[in-house]
């Protein structure tokens, strides 16, 4: 039971072994055999300004509230800190919604609610998505459907003045060779200098998207003659649906791949979408500016911090707007 989820040992071994099974750290701490704390790090490769590193997600942090307020969870963290230093982790980052645990005690730079959630609404009434239910206020039902009654007046203005057909795109459910995601970044790159972002080749695809245990994800890729130009991972869970990664070239593109999207959606009758990112970073702040004209809202409830520490990395990481981070960046049990 981790986060009063149930949790198989193949959904460990899938998290922490599946990707990089030699660089991957987790820490268990015990007081006369009970298991009292544990802290994970899943090794992950960034891509940081053209280059390739291997980083460690903070995850699991986790300690019997008995052993709290003491130098316990910080002893425990350097031990994972030491590991990972051993394994050629060149930075560690991770999310919370604390801050000063990880900027007085661990040493972390902690960003304050740089990543947010957006929602769009698309049917009213019904359950709400499960990370809301537990903040509901009875005011929430009414927000809902004035979120509902404002998506459809902006997916209306948005379809009619926006989109058109085109004969020149046509979006696949795979990429089509190995390559096309990076010469799609290679691009990006030259339009958004500094970006960091996960380094997705097959062997990360099939870990996190083609074989995850817990999640289904449905996948579109737009192509436009040879050249990707954008892409969709999403999955559904109680019609809720989380856009775990929506990127594009341009926004012409985008906007194209989301009427599809947002059009599949309704036909599987989704009442929610949820997506996730850093509003600090400019590819983001653009995808963002598309979402919101087609009626997305910020969940202000649902918004959290990013940590992060350099071990080791020569390249400057400390400026958050660099930071290409969406739902693909979490633990993937839900996103």
């Amino acid at each position: 039971m981790a986060h009063q989820e149930s949790r198989s040992s193949k959904d460990w071994l899938w998290e922490y072994r599946g990707s990089y099974p030699n660089s991957s750290v987790f820490v268990i701490a015990k007081d006369n055999g009970r298991i009292i704390g544990t802290q994970g790090m899943i090794p992950i490769s960034l891509n940081v300004r053209g280059k390739r590193y291997l980083t460690g997600k903070s995850e699991n942090s986790l300690l019997d509230k008995r052993y709290r307020g003491g130098t316990f969870f910080q002893e425990m963290y350097d031990l994972t800190m030491t590991k990972c230093r051993e394994r050629g982790v060149c930075c560690v980052w991770g999310f919370t919604t604390a801050d000063k645990v990880w900027r007085n005690k661990l040493h972390f730079s902690v960003y304050e609610n740089v990543v947010q959630t957006y929602a769009l609404t698309l049917l009213p009434g019904g359950a709400l998505p499960d990370k809301v239910k537990s903040r509901v206020s009875f005011a929430i039902p009414v927000l809902v459907w004035l979120s509902y009654l404002y998506s459809l007046l902006r997916r209306y203005t948005f379809i009619s003045s926006n989109v058109r057909g085109r004969k020149d795109v046509v979006i696949e459910n795979r990429t089509r060779t190995e390559n096309d995601l990076n010469s799609l970044y290679g691009r990006l790159r030259l339009k958004y200098s500094g970006l960091i972002y996960i380094e997705q080749d097959s062997k990360y695809l099939n870990w996190r998207i083609v074989n995850n245990p817990r999640i289904q994800y449905t996948t579109y890729f737009l192509y436009e003659g040879a050249l990707l130009k954008a892409y969709c991972y999403l999955n559904i869970h109680d019609k809720a649906a989380h856009i775990t990664d929506f990127t594009c070239e341009d926004i012409t593109d985008g906007a194209f791949l989301l009427q599809h999207v947002i059009h599949d959606l309704s036909k599987q009758q989704a009442k929610f979408v949820l997506f996730l990112g850093n509003v600090t970073n400019h590819l983001t702040a653009a995808i963002l500016g598309l979402f919101k004209r087609l009626g997305f809202l910020r969940v202000g409830m649902l918004q959290t911090n990013f940590v992060l520490q350099n071990i080791s990395c020569d390249e400057n990481l400390s400026d958050v707007k660099d930071w290409y981070i969406n739902g693909l960046w979490t633990e993937g049990y839900e996103w």
